[in-house]
């Protein structure tokens, strides 16, 4: 009888616990250098997290760097005194707006990430329920990004190099670009922005796309005056772009795997529109 009372306080006890459990988006920024030389950040959202102080629960702490090897770390503007982190946290209330610092590195320097993150499942419904703004910035990407504002768009692709010599060309042939400071400091910001693209008119019930799961012709149908289609894959790569001219509109899937996508709509005044399709057999 005892050791069932005490089974029962114990599974009582847990109950909270789980109910009270929300899943952590954890995010990471992944670098190489010309070297081979590699370190890594890591940004989450967790209920537990504080915008303020240290959450040492989580990862969140100042780290000692060896300045003879090739490190990467967080500055926290909301405490200065901890401008060495590999880690920082956030409520998912805050939005991630950092710079990132670097020491012994030689350009060029790679920057990985997981975009397919930013769709992820377990991200709160509200405010957006996806991280529809992303971005890393410097003099660098001022010049060279793959948006038309001076930022280099995260959503629209899984890595970067800076410099890109296929773009900018070498040392010797642009030099500007391949000064240290025009490299480091990064800029970064992840945000679930209600307030970006957002219109009134632009919600779900205006927009009409289907069959979803879709297997060879999806059909797009709006009122809305969209100027181009997108298709992207979960890594946030832009398989297909479609100059909208008239709606319904009609895209082959026939050629695409099995799998999810997401389909990003864009207004003539640059409001967006996105939603998952599922690819199947």
């Amino acid at each position: 009888m005892k050791k069932t009372i005490i089974s029962f306080l114990l599974l009582f006890l847990a109950i909270p616990i789980y109910l009270k459990a929300q899943p952590q988006w954890k995010f990471h920024l992944a670098f190489e250098d010309a070297t081979g030389a590699k370190d890594t950040i890591w940004f989450i959202w967790d209920t537990t997290a504080t915008f303020y102080g240290l959450d040492t629960a989580l990862g969140e702490y100042p780290v000692s760097l060896d300045d003879n090897l090739f490190n990467v770390w967080i500055c926290n503007p909301a405490n200065e005194k901890y401008d060495t982190l590999k880690t920082i946290a956030h409520p998912y209330t805050y939005t991630f707006g950092h710079q990132i610092e670097a020491v012994n590195f030689k350009l060029p320097v790679k920057i990985s990430w997981d975009s397919s993150l930013f769709h992820a499942d377990w991200l709160p419904s509200e405010p957006v329920g996806w991280v529809n703004n992303a971005w890393i910035s410097n003099e660098y990407f001022f010049l060279v990004n793959n948006t038309e504002d001076h930022y280099f768009d995260l959503t629209l692709d899984n890595h970067t190099i800076m410099p890109d010599s296929t773009i900018v060309g070498t040392a010797d042939e642009n030099p500007w670009f391949w000064l240290p400071e025009r490299n480091f400091p990064l800029g970064i910001g992840l945000a679930q922005d209600p307030t970006l693209y957002v219109d009134e008119d632009l919600t779900r019930k205006d927009y009409f796309i289907y069959p979803n799961p879709v297997h060879s012709l999806l059909i797009v149908d709006t009122q809305k005056k969209i100027a181009t289609v997108k298709i992207l894959n979960t890594q946030g790569k832009c398989l297909q772009v479609i100059k909208a001219r008239e709606f319904p509109l009609n895209i082959d899937f026939s050629g695409f795997d099995r799998g999810i996508y997401v389909i990003q709509l864009i207004s003539n005044q640059n409001q967006y529109y996105h939603e998952k399709i599922i690819k199947a057999n």
